[in-house]
């Protein structure tokens, strides 16, 4: 089993260590939060997906994990 793939017990630790994963693997990764609707999420994209994306002016992102998590957490893609 590949140990980076399972879950820290502790939520902010397992954000936190999934996006230093997500950065060790050349990933752009960006935290945000939305102050007025106490939204927050984590955006991330690779190198290559982001070259795709200039070059053809858009993107499609499968989530083939949606509501799969321990947390019920939803994947949204914006497209």
């Amino acid at each position: 089993m590949e140990v980076h793939l399972v879950g820290n017990s502790d939520l902010k630790l397992d954000i936190s260590q999934s996006v230093s994963y997500l950065k060790e693997q050349g990933y752009q990764v960006e935290i945000y939060r939305v102050h007025q609707r106490s939204t927050k999420g984590i955006v991330f994209a690779h190198p290559k997906q982001l070259e795709k994306l200039e070059n053809h002016g858009w993107l499609t992102l499968i989530d083939s994990t949606h509501k799969t998590n321990r947390y019920d957490w939803r994947l949204f893609t914006l497209y």
